[in-house]
């Protein structure tokens, strides 16, 4: 019985015995488009969330930058834990009135990826707490003492790429961000539309 199992686990102990792990850090930037969603009190349906045409908008560059530790058991499968800081917003000029406003993110990243030769292919999945800040409304600023926190936030994305002498990986993500927060006293859904290029380093 033994050798038997023995034999059933040769070609994951030969795999195993490519153990690779290591610290990496790396960055994305990326366009995005943002929609925002209002929810509104209707006094027959309850609460309800509106999304109209007018709530779509450019975001600003879309830039991550992150570190964490790629555990890679198996020469074909790494799964990456790290911490990340994200920073984009957006902002409007329409029906005679300007503004912007941004946020910065610290969150939380978990990555799978799988592996054949050089390249790669996974997805992954945050979660974070952003702070938003406001920078100016009909021209005028309005960035002192003007921030507000959101309640949580979250994404997931896929991505694929190509490793560059173990050392230099390059990759195309594409994700969606989800943010939930209280602007203006009304509950808040934000979802950030993203592709991006991504660079890391590995240790």
């Amino acid at each position: 019985m033994k050798k038997f199992l023995l034999i059933l686990l040769f070609p994951l102990l030969a795999y195993a015995g490519e153990y690779k792990s290591r610290f990496f850090a790396g960055g994305m930037i990326a366009p995005s488009k943002v929609d925002v969603g209002r929810r509104m009190d209707d006094p027959n349906a309850g609460y309800e969330f509106y999304w109209g045409k007018d709530a779509t908008f450019s975001g600003f560059w879309n830039i991550h930058i992150y570190g964490g530790w790629e555990f890679r058991p198996l020469s074909w499968v790494s799964l990456s834990p790290a911490i990340g800081f994200n920073r984009n917003g957006w902002s409007w000029d329409r029906a005679g009135h300007t503004g912007g406003i941004s946020y910065v993110e610290p969150y939380l990243r978990l990555e799978l990826l799988f592996h054949i030769k050089d390249f790669y292919l996974g997805g992954g999945g945050t979660y974070g707490y952003a702070t938003f800040f406001w920078g100016e409304q009909d021209g005028k600023s309005t960035t002192e003492n003007m921030s507000q926190d959101c309640k949580y936030t979250t994404s997931g994305y896929y991505t694929m790429g190509y490793t560059i002498k173990e050392h230099y990986r390059v990759g195309l993500n594409i994700g969606l961000d989800y943010i939930e927060t209280d602007l203006d006293s009304f509950l808040t859904q934000i979802h950030v539309n993203y592709t991006g290029i991504s660079f890391t380093y590995l240790f």
